[in-house]
């Protein structure tokens, strides 16, 4: 096994090799700054305010539960997709 463990997800790995890979990651997560967390605690905030500002818009402008739902949604999809396996609240 190599020293270098790839975090890219690869079907074929061993029982051994998937274990390596998640302490890797933990020791990673858990060696993180705390102006780190922080800033990605902020950040996940303001996608998620964004979200309920268009939440609100769309309800305002009488779009609809559903549709105001879905905007809604963009800021949850902020969170996961621009801070992606960094998450603050996993």
């Amino acid at each position: 096994m190599t020293d270098t463990i790839s975090s890219n997800y690869d079907p074929k790995l061993t029982h051994n090799e998937v274990g390596a890979t998640i302490s890797h990651l933990g020791i990673k997560k858990a060696n993180t700054r705390p102006w780190q967390l922080f800033l990605l605690g902020l950040l996940a905030g303001i996608y998620i305010s964004f979200g309920s500002h268009f939440f609100l818009v769309a309800m305002e402008q009488g779009m609809g539960r559903i549709v105001a739902g879905a905007c809604f949604s963009v800021g949850l999809v902020l969170v996961v997709q621009v801070q992606s396996s960094s998450l603050v609240i996993s």
